[in-house]
């Protein structure tokens, strides 16, 4: 009718789905896929896994950190029975105070030096173990540590680096005859030394065995543990500290025989190292199986797309009218069905068209027969 408008033609929602070819379509999945595997690694997997990896490795560090403490301890503690046995042999034999040094440093290759001496006495008695040189050594009183198993015993752990000897150093007071005298035995703190640098921490670790005022022994190390005893001077809590633009795992320990800490820090970079060459692994894997499925999806479309093609070309001249030229039926199971069914009416198209051409041959013939004039 005059003056009809239309409605108005909407798109159909599925247009762009429509004009996406199957090639186009598997590239864009495979294209999703990846991005969703990438996100899913770096931004759900890995934090999950730097936290489980930090734990773990903070959890083994806490027991070779016990383990290193509670060996220490027990030498000191053992050193400590000593020097007090020492004290208490001198006390009961006061006349057989030389036999009893030399005995007790025989029976304890470990000591270096004995000495006794009295504030009210000029003489000392003094035993040298031959196998060290006589130890060099100025203790100040800020050096003197607290005993928490004896109170009346004080320690001292001296490091010498400029001769690299080691000393740990016990003293205690006992009385003969209500003279006071003083007992130091120097110990070679070899072995303590051994305990601590021995720990399997790999690279990059700092280690340091703080007293209060001062470190005894420390690696080398940026790290500044007397600000992290600051902090935390009891418990073995993993901390997470940052210094010099560097992030560390610290754990701090107490001995349990002495006034000491060990504190242990190790640079999370180097903690989560495998977490980064996993992700790294996993990123080029995922790139990798990408490109495998581009590959192969673009091969499985190759095998898609030229026997489609070829049906299009034949229904191409079907449209066109010209229905001698045999179908090719692809190979290919999924379209053989569609092959047969274009090849049947092509068939019957060209038999349609046969039969049209003699029916119009034969009216042709009829009116001729009919009209001999025209």
């Amino acid at each position: 009718m005059v003056g009809e408008v239309s409605p108005p033609q909407h798109k159909s929602k599925g247009t762009l789905h429509m004009k996406l070819s199957l090639q186009d379509r598997m590239f864009i999945g495979i294209g999703i896929f990846t991005v969703l595997a990438l996100l899913a690694i770096w931004i759900i997997l890995r934090p999950t896994y730097e936290t489980s990896i930090i734990a773990e490795h903070m959890n083994t560090i806490r027991h070779l950190q016990t383990y290193a403490i509670e060996d220490l301890d027990h030498t000191i503690a053992n050193w400590s029975d000593v020097t007090h046995f020492i004290a208490w042999q001198v006390t009961e034999r006061p006349n057989e105070g030389e036999t009893v040094l030399r005995s007790m440093g025989a029976l304890h290759p470990e000591i270096i030096q004995i000495r006794i001496q009295s504030p009210k006495l000029s003489d000392e008695l003094t035993s040298q173990n031959t196998q060290y040189p006589p130890p060099e050594m100025q203790i100040k009183d800020s050096m003197w540590i607290r005993l928490k198993i004896d109170s009346v015993l004080h320690a001292a752990w001296l490091n010498d680096t400029s001769a690299h000897r080691q000393f740990f150093v016990t003293q205690t007071r006992f009385y003969v005859q209500n003279i006071p005298f003083v007992l130091t035995v120097v110990w070679d703190a070899k072995k303590m030394n051994t305990v601590f640098d021995e720990l399997p921490l790999g690279e990059g670790y700092s280690a340091s065995i703080q007293s209060a005022s001062s470190a005894l022994l420390r690696n080398a190390s940026s790290f500044n543990a007397r600000e992290m005893l600051s902090m935390q001077k009891s418990g073995n809590t993993a901390l997470s500290v940052h210094q010099n633009d560097t992030t560390w795992c610290v754990l701090t320990n107490e001995f349990k025989t002495v006034q000491l800490w060990m504190v242990i820090a190790v640079p999370e970079k180097t903690i989560l190292k495998p977490v980064k060459d996993l992700m790294l692994y996993l990123t080029l894997f995922i790139i990798g199986l990408a490109f495998m499925m581009l590959l192969l999806g673009y091969m499985l479309s190759l095998q898609i797309k030229r026997p489609i093609a070829s049906l299009t070309n034949d229904v191409q001249r079907l449209s066109n009218l010209e229905f001698t030229q045999t179908i090719q039926i692809p190979a290919m199971k999924d379209l053989l069905g569609l092959g047969e069914a274009i090849e049947r009416m092509r068939q019957s198209l060209e038999q349609h068209q046969h039969l049209h051409h003699e029916s119009n041959h034969a009216d042709s013939g009829e009116y001729q027969d009919g009209n001999p004039e025209s």
